[in-house]
Parts: structure tokens; sequence; C-alpha cells
């Protein structure tokens, strides 16, 4: 039985993605708000169709304006809105 491995350039591309990671780390309580998170992939899907490349920056500022927008009292939740 064949398995499907990735190779190194693969694993880097999928897996070692830092603005991705970065946004994971700090937003690790909107990810577990199922109805914020679901909103937030589908808002991806729009990106991507855009073709806002998920690798720039940009992309991340997108979402975390779209999650601002449309979700404040979720977010008001798990962060200080004072500032």
């Amino acid at each position: 039985m064949k398995k499907n491995l990735f190779n190194e350039h693969e694993v880097n591309e999928y897996f070692c993605d830092q603005l991705a990671n970065n946004w994971e780390r700090i937003n690790i309580k909107i990810i577990n708000n199922k109805f914020v998170f679901d909103s937030a992939v589908n808002y991806h899907t729009k990106l991507l169709k855009r073709g806002i490349s998920s690798k720039s920056q940009k992309y991340w500022d997108l979402v975390d304006r779209y999650i601002y927008k449309y979700h404040k009292e979720e977010l008001a939740k798990y962060f200080s809105m004072n500032n």
C-alpha cells in the first residue's frame, strides 16, 4: 500500500505559514468559538475567490477587519474593547 507523504516543499507550503501561525496563536479564543470561526472560514473562501493570497498580510488584515465588523460582540467576550 502506497502512503501519500508530504515532501519538504509541501510541508513548508502547507504547514509552515508564519502569518497563519501568528494569527492562530493570537486568536485561539476566536478559533474555539464555532460561530465566529465558521463565519471567518466562509469569508476566507470569498477572499481566495477574489484572488487574495492567504500568504499575504493583506489577507490577514481583511480577516481581522471582517471579524471585528461582524462579530464585535463576540470579540468583547475575549478582548478588552476600551482602547
